[in-house]
């Protein structure tokens, strides 16, 4: 364990986690394995809090292309939808972050980040 994994909440997040796809999530985000968001982002020299970074590896590394990121995007509405009540104010403010650099919550120094990597893994058995 490196100093920089004791401000990694997203795994923290993902080890207490008791949801049903919090392991496929936690191996999907650090699995050690080459489709593992850690991996693509050392392979690919991008920033691990990088949105349009996690999007990317989602669409070609996770879901080898099949969609695009607009269809990413109602998946991420689907899962939203499925794990909460979604409102108009929801979609307009999901929308408006899809694609101007991602949620306040996605650095991994956010407790809630994690969440991310659990949508990474719905979208995974949804495509």
């Amino acid at each position: 364990m490196s100093i920089f994994d004791l401000f990694d909440k997203r795994a923290k997040f993902l080890k207490k986690e008791q949801h049903p796809l919090a392991e496929r999530a936690l191996h999907l985000y650090a699995g050690g394995h080459d489709r593992s968001y850690c991996y693509f982002c050392g392979a690919t020299g991008s920033d691990d809090n990088d949105w349009d970074a996690f999007k990317t590896w989602i669409l070609n590394w996770v879901l080898g292309g099949r969609i695009d990121d607009s269809e990413l995007l109602q998946v991420y509405l689907n899962w939203v939808e499925h794990e909460n009540f979604l409102t108009e104010s929801t979609v307009e403010s999901i929308t408006s972050f899809w694609g101007t650099g991602g949620p306040p919550a996605f650095n991994k120094k956010d407790n809630v980040s994690g969440q991310f990597w659990i949508f990474a893994a719905f979208a995974e058995q949804s495509a």
